[in-house]
Order: structure tokens, then sequence, then C-alpha cells
């Protein structure tokens, strides 16, 4: 068996561990992480062997260090989509199969740009510290993405999901805005991001406070170089929306998916499947973009006079879900919108 093996050195603190990924470019679902002590390189080192296998994986996996009363704790936090996303001590670790992708072009976006972006929007998305690429004899094979670790503490998604009588319904409207910060700097950087959804918004602890930032940068895309626009956020990016190539409005929509999804997170739920079904089997004609904007209009009284949402909140969402692009209101306006709509929401979610 041909094996590959690659050093990803921490850019913080030594005394950190390192990560040496271990790939088998003949079977690319697996692959296994070494995590070793901190040393230089050549050095001995004793290191630990944890499998990341997509056929037969476990949701946590702990390992202790031989000779040593150190231990490692990996995570799978998403086990779907284009990879795996595993939690380490040390940092995010996204495995990615490239053998789904259409293009190498927005890999080599992520080797350079989001680091830029890292160094000029600190705080706004997730740290990137180290992307590895395999391109063996151009056979498109894996990248592993490591991200600074940030304590990941909750999902946006899953906290709309989970809602309860005590859900602080302005809070998670701060977070979508601290993710919509995220976005911008995106944008301000002439990137697509093609993949916002609330799955995608991490609540990470900083000190005391809690701050959403976005993850998942695999359809990361420049503005003026889209070749290939790529979606798999059903329910939040219709196919037809995808024509769309060379501008923020996908992003935009998908944002006013996100709002649904605040704000009315039962009526987002009846729009996935039918979305999932037209990004599978490419069914334009039928699309649902047209069903949204008016069934969103026809509840328009609703989310203000029963749900006592803003005016101005509602009416934003509504825009951003216009089926023509041209009609949608930009990021920057969404998010003073909803900056402003905050102190004006109900403090829990109303009775859907």
């Amino acid at each position: 068996m041909s094996e590959r093996y690659l050093l990803v050195k921490s850019n913080s603190s030594p005394d950190l561990l390192r990560e040496c990924l271990e790939f088998d470019p003949k079977d690319p679902a697996k692959c296994r992480v070494h995590v070793l002590p901190a040393a230089k390189i050549g050095e001995d080192r004793i290191k630990i062997d944890i499998l990341l296998d997509s056929d037969d994986i476990k949701n946590n996996i702990t390992v202790r260090q031989k000779h040593s009363h150190h231990q490692v704790i990996v995570t799978l936090l998403k086990d779907r989509g284009l990879g795996l996303v595993y939690d380490l001590e040390d940092g995010i670790l996204k495995i990615i199969n490239l053998e789904r992708l259409k293009t190498l072009d927005n890999m080599h976006i992520l080797n350079g740009k989001l680091r830029e972006i890292d160094h000029k929007h600190l705080g706004k998305v997730f740290g990137i510290r180290d992307i590895i690429l395999i391109d063996e004899e151009n056979e498109k094979r894996i990248i592993g993405i490591l991200s600074r670790k940030e304590r990941v503490v909750e999902n946006l998604h899953t906290l709309i999901k989970e809602r309860n009588s005590e859900t602080d319904l302005p809070q998670l409207a701060i977070f979508l805005l601290q993710s919509l910060q995220g976005l911008q700097a995106l944008h301000n950087e002439k990137l697509i991001f093609g993949d916002f959804k609330l799955p995608n918004i991490e609540i990470v602890k900083e000190g005391e406070e809690k701050i959403a930032k976005l993850l998942d940068f695999d359809t990361i895309q420049e503005v003026d170089k889209c070749v290939i626009y790529q979606c798999f956020s059903c329910g939040y990016t219709p196919s037809s929306a995808q024509l769309d190539r060379t501008s923020f409005s996908n992003d935009v929509l998908s944002v006013g998916r996100g709002l649904i999804g605040l704000l009315a997170p039962e009526m987002l739920a009846i729009y996935s499947f039918a979305d999932k079904m037209r990004l599978m089997f490419g069914d334009s004609e039928h699309d649902n973009l047209d069903e949204v904007y008016e069934e969103l209009l026809s509840s328009r009284n609703k989310f203000i006079e029963t749900y006592e949402y803003p005016e101005e909140l509602v009416d934003i969402m509504i825009a951003a879900n216009h089926p023509e692009q041209i009609q949608r209101p930009s990021l920057a306006d969404i998010m003073d919108v909803i900056e402003k709509s905050i102190p004006k929401l109900p403090l829990r979610y109303p009775e859907f």
C-alpha cells in the first residue's frame, strides 16, 4: 500500500500538539492522523494512530499516548456533504474527497485568500491554519483543512432546532448578525461563500463571551473567476439559483433563507425536501423560488401582527428571498436592519 506522510506545523504555542496526516492515495476515503508531541522535525516521537474511516466511524474517539499520561480526544463534528469534520485538541480537521469536486480552483483560493482574510479580519471567520492538498499525478484526492482551535460550544442550527420556551430569540439574532460579519469579510475580498446556512454557524467561547463564526469553506469561489457554483445546502439555495455564478446574490438568497430559519423555522423545513430533490435531479422547470416568495408575502401580516416581529425585519427577509437577484437587498442593508431590529424582537419564540 502506497502511503504519503505530511507534517502540519502549529502556528501557535510550540508546546501544543502537531498533527501528521497519513494518506493512502489509492483509498481516499481513509486517512490516519498521527497526533505527535511537540518536537523538532527529525526527532523521535511517540505517535498515536487514529483511523478516520467514513465507513466505520465513531463519534468520539479517546486515545492515550503510550508511556504518557497525555490524553487526546477526537470528536466527529460533521459527517455529510463533501467530507468529514473532526475536532482535534489543537484544531479543526476536515477531510475532503476532491474527486467529488468539479475544480481545484477554489482549493487554491483556500490556500491563499483565506489566510489573508484570517489576518485582516481576525475573529470574523474560523482561522485557517494549514491546508494540505494532494494532487498526485493530476488525480484529485484529498484536502485536509486545519483551523485554529477555538472552543466550539454550540451550533446556531441546533439551537434553533432545539428551541424551547426559554430560548432567547434576540440572542440568536445576534449570532446570525455576527456570522454575517464574517460573510461580509469574504465579500470584501471578492469571494463568494457559496454555502451560507445555519448549520455552518458555530458558536465559540472567547473568555466569557460567546461569538458566532462561519465554518466550512469548501464552495468558496472568486467572484470574477467563478466557473462552477456548487451548493449542497438543501433548503438554503435552490437549484436554479446556481445559474448565477458571478455575483453575491446567491449568498444573499441563502441569508434570506437563514432569516426564514431564524424567524419561521417550520417554514424553512417545508422546502428542504423539495430543494434536495431538485439539487439531485436538476429539476429547474418547477423550482420553488417564486413559491417561497409568494408564501412569505402572504404570511407578512402574520409575522408582524401575530408573531410581533419588527416590520422592517420581515420586509428585508422577504426581499432577500426575491426570485429576481436584482431585487434582493445588499448584505450591508440586511445587516443594518437586523442590528436595528434586535431590540424590537420578542424575547421568546412565538407559537408557530
